[in-house]
């Protein structure tokens, strides 16, 4: 079942409220532990968390868990790529047969990567063919990855083996695992993803509470209080001309009568 954290309190018994998107199959009984997938800033994690009966429409309350473990799938941290960037990538399942692709990079890390179909072509007769989810299937080995357009990188090449390929919304999604990668490239490519990845969290993030952030925000130092900016001085009233001192010009072009 899939759902969203609805509530989330440490004062009261239910202290998570969920609000699933379908009626499940079974209804859980009272006190019975579900097991929970979730993420939170990029990361996932599971945790179980305990039946404490249900509130509205598909809402129910759980207590709050006593523990919570990372759920990440994969070995190595994975960086996604922005729409912006062009991060070029060509698989070839042989040098002079089989299917060659080319595509854009959707994330990478330090064992595979993930890309989004571009342009297949049979490489033997050069051949264009239309990209599906049925095009390949996983397990294919490639030969032959190339990864290009990598910032203050030269270029990056490995085998890989297909790992799945599926249709999204952005188009037919290939996730590779890279195979042969060597002690060179792995450097260059660690080096690429520790600059954009800040490091792996260690442990669960810190998040503030609601209310300590209302209590902040009621609290003004007494100093930015008292403050009083000063006003403007009044304008300066212009002086009155000294008519004597200031006479007006005679003309040039009067002659005398």
């Amino acid at each position: 079942m899939e759902g969203k954290v609805k509530a989330l309190s440490e004062e009261t018994a239910t202290g998570c409220s969920i609000l699933f998107q379908h009626k499940p199959a079974k209804e859980p009984a009272l006190g019975q532990r579900m097991h929970v997938l979730f993420a939170m800033d990029g990361k996932r994690y599971q945790t179980n968390l305990k039946d404490q009966g249900r509130g509205n429409y598909l809402e129910y309350r759980f207590s709050l868990p006593a523990s919570i473990q990372h759920a990440e799938r994969r070995a190595s941290v994975r960086v996604k790529m922005g729409h912006y960037e062009q991060f070029n990538i060509v698989a070839l399942e042989g040098l002079f047969e089989g299917l060659g692709l080319t595509g854009l990079l959707v994330d990478l890390s330090m064992g595979g990567c993930c890309f989004r179909a571009e342009r297949t072509i049979q490489i033997q007769s050069e051949r264009r063919l239309a990209i599906t989810p049925d095009l390949l299937a996983p397990g294919t080995p490639f030969q032959l990855v190339r990864l290009t357009n990598l910032p203050h990188l030269p270029l990056v090449e490995c085998g890989a083996q297909l790992c799945s390929i599926r249709q999204a919304e952005e188009g037919v999604l290939m996730a590779l695992r890279f195979e042969g990668l060597g002690a060179f490239e792995s450097g260059l490519l660690g080096k690429f993803l520790s600059e954009r990845e800040p490091g792996y969290i260690i442990g669960f993030p810190h998040k503030r509470r609601i209310r300590d952030l209302t209590e902040e925000k009621r609290k003004v130092p007494q100093a930015a209080k008292s403050q009083e900016f000063p006003e403007a001085p009044p304008p300066l009233k212009p002086k009155a001309m000294n008519q004597a001192r200031h006479r007006p010009m005679p003309a040039l072009n009067r002659r005398k009568p």
